[in-house]
């Protein structure tokens, strides 16, 4: 069961860690606002060592879609990621990492997802494709 202190909001909680958020989002997260700031420097300090050790890191956009009262899709705008969502993404692999920790240590069956290398050419054709 997770008790949540704070039920926040993306927008909110990157601007809490811009630190452009006003005085009433301030006060709305007070009770995690250093939690959040440490896991902040947290995820930071994660995405230098995978970017340090070569780790590839792709940018793709997500959509976003506008619905009409009708819940008729009416636009379709590009979708910003923050701080806030990364922050969220990299607590979701530390958690999935810890779970594979711990049933290993325990010898408990488990599922791993295991990645082969990648043949020479594709990994070719992807960093022209970046590149672009």
């Amino acid at each position: 069961v997770i008790r949540s202190a704070v039920k926040g909001v993306y927008r909110e909680v990157n601007a809490l860690l811009a630190g452009t958020a006003s005085p009433e989002i301030e006060e709305k997260y007070a009770a995690v606002k250093e939690s959040l700031l440490l896991l902040n420097e947290l995820r930071e300090k994660r995405l230098a060592m995978r970017a340090k050790r070569g780790a590839p890191s792709i940018e793709a956009e997500e959509s976003a879609f506008v619905l009409d009262e009708n819940g008729v899709c009416t636009d379709v705008m590009p979708r910003t990621r923050g701080a806030g969502e990364e922050l969220i993404e990299e607590c979701m692999l530390l958690a999935n990492e810890a779970a594979a920790k711990l049933g290993k240590s325990k010898n408990l069956p488990f599922v791993y997802r295991v990645h082969a290398e990648p043949p020479e050419e594709k990994v070719l054709r992807l960093t022209e494709a970046l590149n672009r």
